[in-house]
């Protein structure tokens, strides 16, 4: 007998079978019910507040209208074109969506409002995580008071802004990680699904569904999921030997990928296309390393911010009781603690090892603490179990038959009473802040409205992109209560030039250097009007259009978002070299006299490209005529001579233009827009963002594969294992040679 094989019986029955009459049965999950219900009350005024979002829900509105327009109008909706924020991007080619497509499919079907489905989708999300969790760990056999009590603790955690699991994560007044409260809910499931399959041999569908769905639902899950699956392959012990636990999840992991293929597929093609902002916090990328990490586990920062460390006392416990006891999901658990607190550490500790781990390269490693509550969590039930366990042993010895009930209860309040009490007061907090900012847009909503209509008017006329500042400069300040400006326009649906609610694209870098005291940079970016605070002072080629209480409205003549340039010459080299070179071009006269370095392909060394195209003299020509069209541009363009007809949006492969008709090629011109060669002569141009027909063929196939994986999975199973067994036997032999020695 295998040391694998030796834990099969205490631990292979109950996963054999989804366990749903006696999960319905149990009297403990009233407690995850009533956290739930607890939540939807304590979190009701998320939904019915007038205030309009100030932090990552702008994207996530932003991105379901969309979705819902390119519906309506018979564009792709899994691919499409998104205007609204730095200078343009196809987000839902790299960004998780499948949140956005459940809301805009709801919003087509019912006519609700976008933004009351968003915050109520988003609360549902958030209220249900204990009941995701307690389903979880009793999916997994996890005694039901220890999973009960987990899910007690689920909605308590508390971090200073680290983007976990803790509920200041996804409320008005934190981050609005919307995608995020989807995936907390399913990441916990996936993992046990992940871990029912390999043990038991059953459940190839529902696991491969639900990878295929958290990685869809958020991206970092997705790959979280997959990395704990893999870890836990090595540390729970089964009736399967090893390379048979490996095989079925490898089977999950094929269905998984075929279901999510129309995404994986065009994401890989197109990686280069995703900018790795050097904006962005380098802790982003790098996390914060072994030392800060480990002094935030032990003061509590982790898990208690902001009270006293309940939480993290519990999580000792648990651990101390779980490597005692040493059950399988102890063991499970204790793997999976070790694994994301390791990573976690990220690129200050690890260096460029790190890179050796498919996706780490772009992947956000201070977003890992997800997998260190993941599986913190459940650790902190067990220790709460042990300690109200004791608390009733105790209580028993008075011979009062209520009294350990009684005991438990009482020792579990006390227990959880501060990080009660704490999350009540944040809580309590967003409520108020949100009814103050409501308060302050209803005061000077009919100034806003008008603002609004009157740039939806002007939009018509010349469309072109909406000026409120930069946020590191007066368009920080210039808020609405505390909503900024830029976010109440983008709320409207207007494009705006300024904050960049996302960083995926290439242009955002470049964007962050406008100069709104250069005319000519108004003419690159196409920024033709400009809101306000009333008194701010402007540039004197700004026009003032009008001013409504504290809102002022200017235009600078828009040139369009198509024009005729030349190129000077070349740049070749990495994403980050071209950024450089846009960068200084950009600061430089050049941008004045519409001359556009080529950006050529990225290779491993910059080299800046010789002045190899001779500048014509004369006058360019003009664009007669411009129409902005739902995925792209329009434009009859009279060239005197040889040029480009630029488009001021972000270049990418899947642009598809035509010249009289015919089809042609695309280039990248400086800085980082998409252009087309002309010859001299009258053209007509059309150019739009069309992802290929086989993407949506594979949207149909996956959940057509998962269906087929899901009536053959048995006999896939029987097979694979089969196919496996001398391999388990090798590897057994092995080992018991080695113990023997």
């Amino acid at each position: 007998m295998t040391r694998d094989s030796a834990f099969a019986p205490a631990f292979s029955p109950g996963w054999s079978r989804l366990k749903r009459p006696a999960l319905a049965a149990s009297c403990w999950l009233a407690l995850p019910l009533g956290a739930v219900v607890v939540n939807l009350v304590a979190l009701a005024h998320e939904v019915t507040s007038r205030a309009l979002p100030l932090n990552d829900h702008v994207l996530h509105y932003g991105l379901v209208r969309r979705a819902a327009e390119a519906w309506a109008a018979g564009d792709s909706v899994l691919d499409h074109w998104v205007g609204d924020w730095v200078l343009g991007f196809p987000v839902f080619q790299y960004y998780q969506h499948l949140p956005h497509l459940a809301v805009a499919a709801v919003q087509r079907i019912t006519g609700a409002d976008a933004l009351l489905l968003l915050r109520l989708t988003n609360v549902l999300a958030v209220a249900l995580f204990p009941l995701a969790m307690f389903a979880a760990l009793r999916w997994i056999d996890v005694p039901a008071r220890a999973a009960a009590l987990a899910a007690l603790a689920a909605s308590l955690l508390s971090t200073p802004d680290l983007f976990g699991f803790d509920v200041g994560s996804y409320l008005w007044r934190g981050r609005g990680l919307y995608t995020q409260a989807w995936g907390m809910c399913l990441l916990p499931l996936t993992i046990a699904a992940a871990l029912r399959l390999m043990t038991s041999g059953r459940g190839v569908a529902v696991a491969a569904a639900l990878l295929a769905g958290t990685l869809l639902t958020h991206v970092v899950h997705g790959w979280i999921a997959v990395v704990s699956a893999l870890v836990l392959a090595f540390v729970v012990p089964a009736d399967a030997g090893l390379p048979r636990r490996l095989g079925r999840l490898a089977l999950a992991l094929a269905g998984a990928g075929l279901a999510a293929s129309y995404f994986l597929i065009p994401y890989v093609l197109n990686h280069a296309e995703l900018n790795r902002s050097v904006a962005e916090p380098l802790f982003k990328y790098d996390s914060y390393g072994h030392g800060r990490v480990l002094k935030m586990l032990v003061t509590g920062q982790l898990l208690d911010a902001g009270r006293w460390p309940v939480l993290t006392v519990l999580l000792a416990v648990g651990i101390v009781v779980a490597a005692r006891r040493r059950a399988p999901w102890d063991r499970a658990l204790l793997a999976l603690l070790a694994t994301w607190l390791l990573l976690f550490f990220g690129r200050p500790t690890w260096g460029a090892a790190l890179d050796w781990i498919p996706g780490a390269w772009s992947l956000h490693f201070h977003r890992l603490i997800v997998g260190v509550h993941l599986a913190a969590i459940p650790l902190i039930g067990i220790g709460l179990d042990a300690v109200a366990g004791a608390a009733g042993l105790v209580a028993a010895r008075w011979r009062w038959s209520p009294a350990p009930a009684i005991a438990t209860a009482v020792i579990v309040a006390i227990a959880l009473a501060p990080a009660v009490v704490e999350r009540a007061h944040y809580v309590d907090e967003n409520r108020r802040m949100m009814a103050a900012a409501g308060a302050a847009l209803a005061e000077r909503e009919g100034d806003f409205t008008a603002v609004v209509t009157l740039l939806e008017r002007l939009q018509t006329e010349a469309p072109a992109r909406v000026y409120a500042g930069m946020p590191h400069e007066w368009g920080g300040r210039f808020v609405v209560g505390v909503v900024p400006m830029y976010a109440l326009l983008s709320m409207r649906g207007l494009p705006t030039l300024g904050y960049s609610f996302h960083t995926m694209s290439a242009t955002t870098d470049v964007m962050y250097w406008f100069d709104e005291r250069r005319r000519d940079h108004y003419d690159v970016f196409n920024v033709g009007y400009v809101v306000a605070p009333a008194g701010q002072p402007l540039p004197e080629f700004v026009e003032v259009v009008a001013t409504h209480g504290p809102f002022t409205v200017g235009r600078v003549r828009p040139i369009g978002y198509v024009a005729l340039v030349q190129s000077l010459g070349s740049f070749t080299g990495s994403r980050e070299h071209l950024y450089r070179a846009s960068r200084l071009w950009l600061a430089s006269p050049l941008p004045s006299v519409r001359r556009h370095p080529l950006l050529g392909g990225h290779v491993s060394a910059a080299t800046v490209g010789s002045l190899t195209v001779a500048l014509a003299a004369g006058e360019l020509g003009r664009v007669v005529a411009e129409q902005t069209e739902r995925q792209g541009w329009s434009a009859t363009v009279s060239a005197n001579q040889p040029a480009y007809a630029l488009v001021k949006a972000t270049y990418h492969p899947w642009w598809r233009a035509e010249v009289d008709g015919v089809r042609t090629d695309t280039v990248m011109l400086a800085p980082g827009f998409v252009a087309v060669p002309l010859s001299a002569g009258e053209h007509r141009l059309h150019i739009a963002y069309r992802p290929p027909r086989w993407k949506t063929l594979l949207a149909i196939l996956g959940p057509l594969a998962l269906l087929v994986l899901a009536a053959t999975e048995r006999r896939a199973v029987a097979v694979l294992d089969r196919a496996l067994m001398p391999a388990d036997a090798r590897l057994a032999a092995w080992t018991r040679l080695r113990h023997n020695h």
